[in-house]
């Protein structure tokens, strides 16, 4: 994802005029016309679907979920219809989050306390870049304000077990002094239910963000 992202900002400030002409030109392309995503529906990708086995006791990473949103010209990614209605498609990403977020058992080799301990020591570590980061940002004039967005059913569940809201969100806002909105804490935001448990369908993702406006406007004193 980060080097996706280099990419983007480095072919912004690097395009020559055809890349230029030739990224207007496929626009009303890409609306009109349908295309295949790389990896998915490729050959590639369909070999990676095919049921075979794992190895007894190998150490497999759990499927991530298929992609399952559209993307507009401004980079506005919206929920399928397809994800958003009960069957294969939402079945498979709702069942693919939880043994994709739950934390593997520490290996063998690796003594329980080092491995305890190390995994400590990176949660530290990202507090600390998290608040170092905030700071930049302050530095050059930005507000900050951080937003945690519904999750629902199993996963939630999950979440709040794993990550429990007075251990690692309650520290985060108290570590960068930046104000936070919990979509739990305002019934107009806890009132949304996510079809696979993780996102909004694209209707509720509009109006979720209408309503979180104001909040957004309080928490940023604007």
């Amino acid at each position: 994802m980060l080097e996706n992202a280099q990419d983007a900002v480095r072919r912004y400030r690097t395009q020559t005029l055809a890349q230029r002409a030739s990224h207007h030109l496929a626009i009303p392309l890409e609306e009109h016309i349908a295309f295949l995503k790389s990896g998915e529906i490729d050959t590639a990708g369909l070999l990676k679907r095919l049921a075979i086995p794992d190895r007894p006791g190998a150490l497999v990473s759990p499927r991530l979920p298929p992609y399952f949103g559209s993307v507009d010209r401004d980079r506005q990614v919206r929920m399928i219809e397809a994800a958003v209605q009960p069957g294969p498609l939402q079945t498979r990403i709702t069942t693919g989050w939880i043994p994709l977020f739950t934390p593997p058992p520490p290996p063998t080799y690796v003594p329980r306390e080092k491995f305890v301990a190390g995994i400590q020591a990176a949660i530290e570590k990202r507090f600390r870049d998290t608040a170092s980061t905030v700071e930049k940002l302050r530095a050059r004039g930005s507000k900050i304000v951080f937003v945690r967005f519904p999750v629902t059913g199993e996963l939630k569940a999950l979440e709040d077990r794993a990550t429990p809201r007075s251990r690692e969100w309650d520290r985060l806002l108290r570590e960068t002094a930046a104000p936070g909105i919990y979509f739990e804490d305002f019934p107009e935001l806890s009132s949304f239910n996510c079809p696979e448990e993780s996102h909004l369908s694209a209707p509720d993702a509009v109006e979720f963000t209408r309503r979180l406006l104001p909040h957004l406007r309080t928490a940023l004193g604007l």
